[in-house]
């Protein structure tokens, strides 16, 4: 009885173990892997010189990109209010013509 309650408690501790190797592999393979530069060597105030680089030429990059999709209309503003309301009362002064069925 005893032999099985410290079996079971090794192999609980073994399967915890694993479960800690492999949740370490999974943020492994998640991180994206980031070339910054060809492989050499270099200080550690060069190295960050060269991660400012990468950041804003990846910063340009996405600025330039755009977005996808159709493009949203900005909010009316005080000026575009006035001119929405000087075209609808030119809408209204242009007489429409109605059709008249023939009989």
């Amino acid at each position: 009885m005893e032999m099985s309650f410290t079996e079971r408690a090794i192999q609980r501790d073994q399967i915890q173990f694993l479960k800690e190797i492999n949740n370490e592999g999974k943020v492994r393979r998640a991180t994206k892997s980031l070339v910054i530069g060809k492989a050499k060597v270099i200080s550690y105030k060069d190295l960050e010189e060269a991660r400012a680089k990468r950041a804003a030429k990846d910063a340009a990059k996405v600025k330039g990109k755009g977005t996808r999709g159709r493009k949203r209309k900005s909010p009316a503003t005080v000026n575009d209010e006035s001119e929405l309301i000087a075209k609808a009362a030119r809408a209204s002064e242009v007489s429409i013509p109605l059709l008249t069925p023939a009989i």
